[in-house]
């Protein structure tokens, strides 16, 4: 499991809160992952933050249920969402959060009997800095833009598009612009998909008029006001695929009807890049969230990538699926031709929602601070572009300097190392979202922005982190001299300047209160008392 993530971050309001959340266990795989437990972190000073965890180890499971796939701690905040599962809990004498329920009063906060108040998750966490115009206010804009607050807003936004009359019958019920939709025995036909002609990935024709629909009460006025004002782009909404929805009084979930019956609830979603840690993990984050709208984690689903390129979907992060899934992915081209029916299906937030959600959460072992020395790492590049040309030299340089541990490695990094890195120093690049890795105290240096500098100090400022980015353009030289866009060149930096912001970067760190406490902790003499 390696590379970066992509998200069309949406920064909605100034950076001046910041959330302190619980760092739980993740992926324990076949990939030597060694994922651990701590306690809580800083997870960024601005905007776009949501808590989520993917958690393979700390589950609770506890019987049929009882078997939702949540860490222990949020187990009271779950029971308090779903009360009918808190009212068996409560019935049950083996079930082993009897006493628990029998006493829920904290909330995440979106709930209809719950807001953003002492009783909430994020009330004591979110954080705002002192030059926060109004600190009362940021606070409330944080929730509602960034945090649990954002689930109350889907919610509210949720319209009955179609209403069951008799036992069988259809519903579905869609958010805004058809962003979330969840449904209850409907149809889908593929006969569009003709997967091995149309070969495109991201195709908005895979379902026309008649492919979608069931048998209920169809609110016409409510879907053409939700369609109106919906957008339709690929990974931003499902409204290509909804627009087209209808009512079929003559239809009957059975094997006369359906090619394929799904018995179990499922979840169809359609893929950013899955060889992009950036693109990818904005699909994981969403269908987390998706889950809160839905109000179930149960790993008993079935997981439909909805992908339409010729070629198989490649997912280098397929293990981070576990989380959520314990059976086999399936893939769409599977029903190229077919009339699918589902008894359950929810279609989740899409990884490029407009002023959507993105972060990621670090959820590795912290093996440092060394005690006397900072560990940097530098990141080169293997690609055509973006090479510092001079690189050897600014290695030869840090690596002369005493203070510090240096460490160079390619696009593959693992997560272990950058997990374990206080200076984290690359060229602009996707490479940089390893940043999200990165423990608490640590510094990210762009080395060059080739033209963005923004890009990636807004992502830093999202993990709560310390930037710095590359100034004077002086001290920059292009090795093509016709290139207009420079992010298809390659450089050679000052490498004065490279050790100037290096030696800045290292005095932050130093004095960071987070990084002196973890020093403390590994290398303290404990105090001898007679």
């Amino acid at each position: 499991m390696k590379n970066e993530i992509y998200n069309q971050l949406a920064v909605v309001h100034k950076p001046d809160c910041s959330i302190t959340v619980l760092r739980l266990v993740a992926l324990n795989t076949s990939n030597n992952l060694n994922f651990t437990t701590e306690d809580t972190f800083f997870l960024m000073d601005v905007t776009l933050n949501f808590v989520i965890f993917f958690a393979a180890v700390v589950f609770v499971n506890c019987g049929d249920d009882f078997d939702f796939n949540l860490p222990a701690q949020h187990v009271k905040y779950f029971l308090f969402r779903r009360p009918d599962i808190a009212e068996k809990c409560r019935a049950d004498k083996n079930c082993p959060y009897n006493l628990m329920a029998q006493h829920l009063n904290e909330c995440w906060g979106y709930e209809p009997n719950c807001n953003f108040d002492k009783r909430s998750y994020s009330w004591k966490k979110i954080k705002c800095s002192k030059n926060a115009p109004d600190l009362e206010k940021s606070r409330y804009a944080f929730y509602y833009d960034a945090d649990f607050g954002l689930i109350k807003k889907h919610n509210a936004s949720l319209v009955e598009l179609c209403s069951p009359v008799n036992p069988g019958d259809a519903s579905l019920r869609c958010s805004e612009s058809f962003e979330y939709c969840y449904a209850k025995n409907i149809f889908l036909n593929f006969a569009n998909l003709k997967h091995d002609e149309n070969g495109k990935k991201y195709r908005s024709d895979v379902i026309g008029k008649g492919h979608i629909g069931g048998r209920c009460k169809f609110h016409e006025r409510k879907f053409k006001n939700l369609a109106l004002d919906a957008y339709d782009g690929y990974l931003q909404s499902w409204a290509a695929e909804m627009k087209y929805f209808q009512r079929f009084p003559s239809f009957q979930l059975n094997d006369s009807y359906c090619d394929v019956i799904f018995d179990q609830p499922t979840i169809v979603i359609k893929l950013d890049a899955g060889i992009n840690m950036y693109h990818h993990f904005c699909d994981f984050i969403n269908l987390y969230l998706s889950q809160h709208l839905n109000g179930s984690f149960h790993q008993d689903v079935d997981i439909i990538l909805w992908d339409t390129n010729v070629s198989p979907y490649f997912d280098m992060f397929r293990e981070t699926w576990l989380a959520f899934t314990t059976k086999p992915l399936i893939d769409l081209q599977d029903f190229d031709g077919k009339r699918v029916c589902f008894r359950e299906v929810m279609f989740p937030i899409l990884a490029r929602k407009v002023f959507g959600l993105y972060y990621n959460m670090p959820m590795l072992k912290q093996n440092g601070p060394l005690k006397e020395k900072l560990r940097v790492t530098y990141l080169v590049r293997s690609s055509q572009h973006r090479i510092i040309m001079n690189t050897n030299e600014i290695v030869k340089r840090l690596k002369a300097d005493p203070q510090f541990n240096v460490t160079v490695t390619e696009y593959a990094m693992f997560y272990q190392m950058s997990h374990n890195t206080d200076i984290f120093m690359s060229i602009h690049g996707a490479g940089l979202t390893h940043m999200f890795f990165l423990p608490d105290w640590a510094v990210v240096f762009e080395l060059y922005h080739c033209g963005d500098p923004d890009c990636y100090r807004d992502l830093a400022t999202l993990r709560g982190l310390k930037f710095f980015g590359w100034q004077d353009e002086t001290k920059v030289q292009y090795q093509k001299k016709n290139v207009e866009n420079p992010k298809f060149n390659n450089f050679y930096l000052d490498a004065d300047e490279v050790m100037r912001i290096v030696h800045l970067a290292a005095e932050y760190v130093w004095s960071n209160k987070l990084f002196r406490q973890a020093h403390a902790r590994l290398y303290s003499k404990p105090k001898l008392e007679l």
